[in-house]
Formats: C-alpha cells, sequence, structure tokens
C-alpha cells in the first residue's frame, strides 16, 4: 500500500490595507521520491512570492515522479512522455491565482541552473498574465525541440 501524500494547507491572510483578495491558499504535494523536499520551506518561498507580488491565491503544487508526470501529460496534453512542468489555470484573473502546478523532480532538477527560474516561482509569476488553451498551460519541455 502507497503512502499518502504530504499536504499542507493553510489559508494566510493578507494585510488589510491590501486591495487584492485577502486569502491564499496553498496545497503543497510530494509524491515523489526522486529528491528530498521541504514543503515548509517551498510554502514560505512561494508565500512571501505572493505576498510581494499582492495577490490572492488558491493554488495547488504535486511534485511527482517522471511516471506521474507521464500519464498527466498523456491523459490532458495528449503527449507522450514526462516533463519537468505542467500548469492548469482554473480562472486566474490579474489579482487571484486560481490552479495547479504539476512539477517532475526528477526532470526539472537537472535544468534548475540554465533554464531560469524554477517552475514554482516562474508559474506564479506568470501564470496571471499567460494565455492558456483549454485553462492548459504548459511550460518548459523535456527536451529543446519538443511541443
Amino acid at each position: 500500500m502507497s503512502k499518502p501524500a504530504v499536504v499542507a494547507s493553510i489559508p494566510v491572510p493578507g494585510p488589510a490595507s491590501s486591495p487584492v483578495p485577502q486569502d491564499r491558499v496553498l496545497v503543497l504535494g510530494n509524491r515523489q521520491k526522486d529528491r528530498p523536499l521541504s514543503l515548509p520551506i517551498l510554502r514560505r518561498i512561494t508565500l512571501d512570492l505572493l505576498e510581494a507580488m499582492g495577490l490572492g491565491a488558491e493554488l495547488g503544487f504535486h511534485f511527482v515522479s517522471a511516471r506521474e508526470m507521464a500519464r498527466v501529460n498523456w491523459q490532458f496534453l495528449g503527449h507522450e512522455g514526462s516533463t519537468d512542468v505542467i500548469t492548469f489555470d482554473h480562472g486566474s484573473n490579474p489579482d487571484h491565482l486560481h490552479g495547479e502546478c504539476f512539477i517532475c523532480v526528477a526532470d526539472a532538477w537537472p535544468r534548475r541552473r540554465n533554464s531560469g527560474p524554477p517552475g514554482l516561482a516562474r508559474w506564479c509569476a506568470t501564470s496571471s498574465t499567460e494565455s492558456s488553451t483549454c485553462g492548459v498551460t504548459t511550460t518548459w519541455n523535456r527536451s529543446p525541440g519538443a511541443s
């Protein structure tokens, strides 16, 4: 029997004078064993980024194995194989992010130094302005020629 995913969900109120929604809800799940992760540190980084950007949020971050990422990639995008990051926008607007981010740590880790900001921070910073098709935004394919 597999272990249940580690999930941390904390509503965090924004500053009283903030014009954006005052709620920030993060769900962080680690369903991979390739690299150890500190969910409390990742949560703090994400909350600090959202605060600095003045954004409310309802976000889920799922750190998954290559096998699970390949399943998500096929099920939702019709692409074979794993990739490092897939994001789903569930109705974000300029003041409030609402979505999910699947991160394959085995694929994302080797790219961390030469591919720009990490998927978690990049998605938070761009998902409110990127356009998406059918509510799905993909970022950073595993190989340079892949789509």
